[in-house]
């Protein structure tokens, strides 16, 4: 029916969860700052978990303040001992604290397959961005045999990335006294001990 990966209790005390080397960020404190609690996949429709069918993932998340800087990159693999990460799509929370993201993608040809998670302050999308606030969990699930692999379509269309730059240009004025962080927006800048909008060229 469904499989789920969740976080350590109060802290993750080693590295994150994952089939490859990608640590989480070294700043991040858990329901602090930028958390995966917990990663759910299950088929669409209640059934089980099949190639070719409609599978949904869902992200349990503690966004940091509002929300507004962060994004949950989803990505899957076919193959979980030797993953080729492909992007599903990126989802900005609506809000800040618990937040559930949900994305839905087809289930590619493989018995045994992964989906990754990565959560991120600013920053591009990447499977292993190595961000100072990142967060990274994989998830590895068995999938039943189904469909001839070439008559599985290609997925279903990313989920939009909502437009991040435009608001991180306002968040800089939220985060004016946190250098670390400032200095990690693509938007931000630290001058005169504040952080401030880059002006655009």
């Amino acid at each position: 029916m469904g499989k789920r990966a969740e976080g350590f209790g109060k802290v993750e005390p080693y590295s994150s969860n994952t089939v490859t080397s990608c640590d989480d960020g070294p700043y991040g404190d858990y329901h602090n700052d930028e958390s995966i609690d917990k990663i759910t996949v299950a088929s669409v429709g209640g059934q089980q978990l099949q190639e070719g069918g409609l599978a949904q993932i869902e992200a349990k998340v503690y966004a940091w303040r509002n929300g507004v800087a962060d994004t949950a990159d989803f990505y899957y693999a076919a193959d979980a001992l030797n993953p080729t990460w492909n992007l599903i799509g990126s989802v900005v929370p609506p809000g800040g604290a618990d937040q559930n993201l949900i994305v839905e993608y087809i289930l590619p040809p493989g018995d045994v397959q992964v989906i990754r998670v990565h959560f991120r302050y600013s920053g591009d999308v990447s499977p292993c961005h190595g961000g100072n606030w990142d967060d990274v969990d994989d998830l590895v699930f068995a999938v039943a045999a189904g469909v001839a692999a070439d008559a599985i379509p290609n997925g279903r269309d990313p989920v939009p990335v909502a437009p991040v730059v435009p608001l991180m240009s306002e968040f800089c004025k939220t985060i004016e006294k946190n250098e670390s962080r400032c200095k990690e927006t693509h938007v931000c800048s630290w001058k005169g001990k504040k952080c401030k909008p880059k002006k655009s060229k």
